[in-house]
């Protein structure tokens, strides 16, 4: 599967299962109909008269019907034999192929769209106690891996009932980790009027471990209700906790309109007294498609400021570029102008040459002229070198060949000399070895001459 992962991926260690049997064993299907705390009210009596060891407890719930969300939150699942991390609160957009270890629902309790969320909680018993163990919520097209346990299964849930008895499981559980999943499970649903309040309440509740109101806020972004965009407001901006903080203002460009997640973003990455903070409000601002979230990181560049200031501008830069490419609002004709300009005349050195990076990273047949020019006139031997070394990166990469030999050979700076040969080993080029081989031969400079001659001798091994 082509995938992004929208809101985390947590690397942790996977645990080995303490029982190694994927399937669960036995299924028991409910035998009633009606609300959801009924049937898990009937799970628990059989699970008890029974006098099961382990059970699981699951249902499904309406996923995306969209297509487009695919979700899997399961921290203690075994990892597969090529895996080194389990996976925890993760929501993937893509199609086709991926793979996790398990059997599959459709042959326990029967078809379901694939889209489907599936939740399923595992249940231990310990000094007499039913103890929550494990939480399972992944589309019904993923396998799971159930090691061992009764699965007690209670059918479709409205995603009201469904929030609800995740919510009493929450309450119950002293378990951090158990607790993110929960946290997950609940943001999986689709109903925003049922998940975002409850996620709000976990946000806002400074009791909890930071790790489980960060978790929150990221899936609060994947909510539009007004619940979730004022507690994302208020955490981005006033949370103790500053992973808590950037995390919510992340979210928020998911979850708020453009209009007044611009404002708000914009505002933070201004006024906030934390560096971290400032930043993670420029990088939301370029995950805004937006004419308006382009504009206001357009501003951002354009004014200087103090070493703090300018900081934020130096990621601004990187949004800017970002943003400028094809799946960004506009294309990069405006971007370069203004990255050229920045280059050219900005007092910051750090800014300056975060500019020329910027302008290198495009890759657009208009940048080769304007490196060129920086390279050759600039006052600034650190815009030369970068400008110089961004040619490396030019399209078409032929184009820069010439400029580079040029550099090479009769540039007044040492330092600009040696970094045109750098580039030069980088373009990979058959054209370019006979002009290395001359450097290595004819150069002036001894240091050109090592850092020809090396890179002659590494082509030929390869």
């Amino acid at each position: 599967m082509t995938a992004a992962l929208l809101v985390t991926l947590a690397a942790l260690q996977a645990q080995p299962p303490q029982d190694p049997r994927p399937a669960p064993d036995p299924v028991i299907p409910a035998p009633l109909e009606g609300r959801l705390a009924d049937r898990a009210a009937w799970a628990d009596r059989t699970a008890r008269d029974r006098r099961f060891a382990a059970w699981w407890i699951g249902w499904t719930v309406t996923g995306d019907t969209t297509g487009q969300a695919w979700y899997y939150i399961d921290r203690k699942s075994p990892a597969s034999a090529n895996a080194t991390f389990s996976l925890g609160g993760v929501r993937i957009t893509g199609s086709g192929g991926l793979q996790f270890e398990g059997v599959s629902l459709r042959t326990l309790v029967g078809a379901a769209s694939p889209h489907e969320s599936a939740i399923l909680l595992r249940y231990e018993l310990r000094d007499g106690r039913a103890v929550l163990e494990r939480v399972h919520a992944g589309s019904y097209a993923f396998p799971v891996h159930f090691g061992g346990g009764a699965l007690l299964w209670l059918g479709r849930s409205p995603d009201g009932e469904s929030v609800a008895a995740l919510r009493a499981a929450f309450e119950s559980s002293l378990e951090p980790v158990l607790q993110r999943d929960l946290v997950g499970a609940v943001g999986a649903h689709q109903t925003a009027s049922a998940a975002a309040p409850v996620l709000r309440g976990w946000l806002e509740n400074t009791s909890l471990a930071s790790m489980t109101r960060r978790e929150a806020a990221d899936w609060l972004g994947h909510h539009a209700h007004a619940d979730a965009v004022t507690a994302l407001r208020d955490a981005a901006q006033a949370d103790t906790s500053v992973t808590v903080r950037t995390a919510a203002a992340r979210a928020l460009a998911r979850s708020a309109s453009p209009s007044v997640a611009v404002e708000f973003l914009s505002r933070l990455a201004r006024e906030d007294g934390d560096s971290r903070v400032r930043r993670e409000a420029i990088g939301a601002l370029g995950t805004i498609r937006d004419e308006r979230a382009f504009r206001a990181l357009v501003a951002f560049v354009e004014e200087p400021g103090d070493s703090a200031r300018n900081a934020t501008r130096r990621q601004a830069l990187a949004t800017v570029s970002v943003q400028s490419q094809p799946s960004g609002p506009r294309q990069p004709q405006e971007v370069l102008d203004l990255l050229a300009r920045i280059a050219r005349n900005d007092q910051d050195p750090g800014v300056r040459a975060a500019a020329v990076d910027a302008l290198a990273n495009l890759r657009d047949p208009r940048v080769l002229g304007v490196l060129v020019d920086l390279a050759t006139n600039h006052a600034d031997v650190r815009v030369q070198q970068r400008a110089t070394q961004g040619l490396a990166r030019a399209e078409p990469p032929t184009g820069a060949i010439e400029p580079l030999r040029k550099l090479a050979w009769e540039h007044a700076r040492p330092e600009v000399q040696n970094a045109a040969v750098r580039a030069l080993t980088q373009l990979r080029s058959e054209n370019v070895r006979p002009l290395l081989a001359d450097i290595a031969e004819r150069h002036p400079r001894p240091e050109a001459r090592r850092a020809a001659l090396q890179a002659v001798l590494d082509q030929r091994l390869r």
